[in-house]
């Protein structure tokens, strides 16, 4: 089984290494862009490898998360998209994104929120249709030994990270 590839699409520099700081300790691999036409390059492949797009539907610049979206939903095959906001709140998130045809949404932490780790992985894990590894001798638990991990990123970008 191969490595889900997580291409990520935000602004928000601190959130970008945090997010991908999570999912990579989860066992994604992930490739970062901190705005639409940085991700271009890798979309425009032929065949990319990505398994899901997640984007920040308010980027700064010339072109959106929703522009960014509404290109990539043409695609075919189509991405798996994950949009996220810390702008709009999760009704309004949900209408938003089901319209314009992302798979689902996830709040993002506002500044001084904590990252709700665990939500994300799990939103992931559903959507790349990974479920979660069995822990035992060779994996780690992320409730418990990922947590120390987890608090120093935290720290050390100046942000609560649960």
């Amino acid at each position: 089984m191969s490595t889900p590839r997580i291409l990520i699409v935000d602004d928000d520099a601190d959130f970008l290494r945090a997010i991908s700081a999570v999912l990579s300790s989860a066992g994604f691999e992930t490739i970062t862009a901190v705005d639409p036409r940085g991700a271009q390059p890798i979309l425009s492949r032929p065949d990319p490898g990505i398994d899901l797009l997640i984007v920040d539907l308010v980027l700064k610049g010339e072109i959106s998360g929703f522009d960014l979206i509404s290109i990539v939903t043409r695609k075919t095959p189509p991405y798996k998209i994950l949009t996220a906001s810390a702008v709009y709140p999760s009704a309004t998130l949900e209408y938003i994104s089901s319209r314009m045809g992302a798979d689902t949404f996830i709040e993002k932490p506002r500044p001084g929120e904590p990252l709700d780790a665990e939500k994300w992985i799990r939103t992931v894990q559903r959507l790349v249709g990974r479920e979660p590894a069995a822990a035992g001798p060779e994996t780690r638990s992320a409730s418990e030994s990922d947590c120390s991990d987890r608090l120093a990123l935290g720290r050390r970008l100046g942000r609560a990270v649960s």
